[in-house]
């Protein structure tokens, strides 16, 4: 898996600017990739979200002093064989 550094940075932008109780969507542009976006909470909840190419990540955007962590890794793929 790759991180992203930049589509995490896009990410951040649009959570700062997203009121609270309003849905964030984030569309993954480019090249067709499966997309693995992690969520850790505060009291160790952990949520895993895979994304298949060219599906949007949506979530409503919550208080930030419950989300300790948003990772983003993008996934080798080769295409259909």
């Amino acid at each position: 898996m790759k991180e992203e550094p930049e589509v995490a940075a896009v990410l951040s932008d649009v959570m700062a600017k997203t009121p609270i109780g309003k849905t964030v969507r984030v569309n993954f542009l480019g090249d067709p990739t499966p997309v693995v976006v992690t969520f850790k909470f505060v009291g160790g909840w952990v949520v895993e979200q895979k994304l298949s190419p060219g599906m949007p990540l949506e979530f409503t955007r919550g208080e930030d002093k419950y989300l300790e962590n948003i990772s983003i890794d993008l996934l080798p793929y080769d295409g259909l064989k």
